[in-house]
């Protein structure tokens, strides 16, 4: 039977129904067991010194800026935990309380609920999760609530930032929990649900690219606020001190000054000091790809493994761009190896750009019904001059060049499946930084390589050795081509089914 690779997830985006989830999974325990859970789980962190610091602090609002791997969602999920337990340094309500719980995103937040459970016992929670009153689509919130001993009522309301300012007007709340800085508008507006309170809000993150916007501008209002002292601001960049326990008899660093040191290296140039908690803003000058050179241009024929198609759409000379890449295992063990690549000669039209795409294909000794994975960007609506693109334009002109009649109703269905199924990446912000940095990280164990076909500067070796990370550089339009399908690939779950 033909098997066929799919993405390791539907490109949906993540939604509250993973937070459910994973309260599900984490409370449907029989009651001998839990009893074993709860004494498997942590009361309180063995505290770093930035951590210890930001856990008593008692202004209205504290910011922990710090590097990567220096525990801030972790002391958010334990700082939620010991406020619903009432057992908080700086308790300051005796009765049932409301928090709120937020993110960016409802992946990051399902993989926080998963830390929260570590501070508490399911047999003081419903089985189920309740959702916040409101009628508004997209507004309603999963609300962990408490039904055992002192704290009974007490509710952790679990959002994220897409949901807009809106979602939160009108509550009552004890303490925030905010990963990640929101906008100035939801910050604004969770602080006055707090002053009513005497409550308190709380916030981690470490400064990425994601953060900065297309116009680099979207932190200002925190700094500024941290600036003047209006809120608390503990800093902790990545050092060994800052990732060394405070607290206990045995006080090991959690990682090492090599351990540092190497994992510094696999963050791209641009966003290295801020990663590492040491800057505000990225580096603007010089290339992103700092990890990149000439030795990763390899030739190594024809590998296994799973063949994708990535297209980036674009009516410009020189814009429309398409790579045919080859992956083999998952995570740790993947690898990407890029055997082709299209970039438009001039203006094209769909017929130009399908006969490159067919034209990778020949050259490699594939046709159509070989390549696993189809993903083109977002339809372009072209110029002045024309130029319309979109993944159904460029499918029914590879359907032409098959001898497919696209006047039928049923010209999709003589495609290959993996072609008339052809995906779309899913964005969200940082989507973009998210994925170079795994490219990164491949480059440094140099298990990203090029096909001896796509050097030169006018193809993909030209693109890494010379994108200097701005949105509107052409050559990110080569590296997205890329990254569409590879980064999908080589993720977690990526399988073959028949």
């Amino acid at each position: 039977m033909t098997t066929r690779a799919t993405p390791a997830r539907d490109p949906k985006p993540a939604g509250p129904e993973n937070v459910i989830r994973e309260h599900e999974r984490a409370c449907d325990v029989p009651a001998g067991y839990a009893s074993w859970l709860r004494s498997h789980k942590s009361d309180v962190l063995q505290h770093t010194r930035p951590q210890l610091e930001m856990l008593n602090a008692d202004e209205q609002t504290a910011l922990f800026w710090g590097g990567v791997r220096t525990g801030k969602s972790t002391l958010l999920a334990e700082d939620c935990a010991r406020y619903l337990r009432g057992d908080h340094p700086k308790q300051r309500h005796a009765g049932p309380t409301v928090q709120l719980h937020a993110g960016r995103s409802w992946s990051q937040m399902t993989d926080q609920v998963r830390t929260l459970w570590e501070f508490l016992d399911p047999r003081d929670f419903k089985a189920r999760l309740d959702l916040s009153e409101g009628s508004v689509k997209g507004q309603r919130m999963p609300v962990l609530t408490a039904i055992r001993g002192a704290r009974a009522g007490s509710q952790v309301r679990i959002g994220t930032y897409e949901m807009g300012a809106l979602s939160v007007q009108g509550w009552t709340i004890h303490r925030a929990q905010l990963d990640e800085p929101p906008s100035q508008l939801y910050y604004t507006e969770v602080r006055s649900r707090v002053i009513t309170t005497g409550g308190r809000v709380r916030i981690g993150f470490c400064p990425t690219s994601a953060h900065m916007g297309v116009r680099g501008t979207d932190l200002d209002y925190v700094w500024k606020l941290a600036d003047s002292g209006e809120i608390r601001l503990i800093h902790a960049p990545l050092t060994v001190e800052n990732v060394t326990p405070c607290e206990g008899l045995i006080r090991a660093p959690l990682m090492t000054a090599e351990d540092i040191e190497a994992f510094s290296r696999e963050i791209p140039a641009r966003d290295r000091s801020m990663r590492m908690g040491l800057s505000r803003y990225p580096d603007q000058e010089g290339r992103f790809f700092d990890a990149w050179s000439n030795e990763l241009i390899v030739d190594r024929g024809i590998p296994p493994g799973s063949l994708g198609i990535g297209v980036d759409h674009g009516s410009s000379p020189g814009r429309q761009r398409a790579t045919l890449v080859s992956t083999t295992g998952t995570g740790a063990n993947a690898r990407v190896h890029a055997l082709r690549h299209y970039r438009s000669q001039g203006r094209s039209d769909d017929d130009a750009d399908a006969a490159g795409i067919l034209q990778m294909l020949t050259e490699t000794g594939h046709d159509v019904a070989d390549v696993d994975y189809w993903i083109g960007d977002r339809a372009h609506g072209g110029d002045r001059m024309g130029g319309k693109k979109s993944n159904y334009r460029l499918m029914r002109a590879i359907a032409r060049r098959m001898g497919i009649d696209d006047s039928k109703k049923d010209w999709r269905n003589h495609l290959p499946k993996p072609l008339a199924r052809m995906w779309t990446p899913t964005k969200y912000e940082g989507s973009v930084w998210d994925d170079v940095e795994v490219l990164h990280r491949l480059m440094v164990t140099k298990r990203l390589t090029l096909d001896p076909s796509c050097a030169g500067d006018d193809s993909l070796a030209g693109d890494f050795a010379n994108w200097n990370g701005r949105y509107i550089d052409p050559h990110k339009d080569g590296i997205d081509s890329l990254r569409y399908p590879a980064v999908p690939m080589i993720a977690e779950g990526f399988r073959r089914v028949g």
